[in-house]
């Protein structure tokens, strides 16, 4: 019985409301984002949340937002804090999950265009990057 109370509460814990810490879908539309920056006082760690709903194949977001959880850099914090204000003034944002820099000189069919720094911390990978929501076409209008 006592098996079962615990695997039940750890399967529970995941639809309680709290953030997930499973990988950012490949392709999001970003609804909010809270930045924890760590207190070295505290020896918290920092964090990054992100509010989102994935998006189909016409990039139009579908199913309730989930809320994620990622380790807290300089990087990210940068491009969540761009978001965020960007959201504040009213702007739709798309997101793409990131690994790595994008290396220009790096071509084929079978190259990786991401290669990941030498020495850089993989703490808080995979990153994200945010492009705003461009207006939808309107079918043009006819004359009654």
């Amino acid at each position: 019985m006592s098996a079962f109370y615990f695997a039940s509460w750890n399967s529970y814990i995941n639809i309680l409301g709290w953030p997930s810490t499973e990988d950012l879908p490949d392709k999001f539309r970003i609804s909010w984002v809270v930045i924890q920056e760590p207190s070295k006082g505290d020896r918290k760690e920092g964090g990054l949340y992100l509010w989102v709903r994935k998006l189909n194949e016409v990039n139009t977001p579908y199913g309730m937002p989930r809320s994620y959880k990622l380790n807290w850099n300089e990087e990210n914090h940068k491009v969540a804090q761009s978001a965020l204000h960007k959201l504040k003034e009213g702007e739709q944002l798309n997101g793409t999950k990131t690994y790595g820099v994008l290396d220009k000189e790096n071509e084929g069919d079978k190259a990786n265009q991401y290669k990941s720094e030498e020495g850089a911390l993989e703490e808080g990978r995979p990153s994200f990057e945010f492009v705003e929501v461009p207006p939808p076409d309107l079918p043009a209008k006819k004359k009654i």
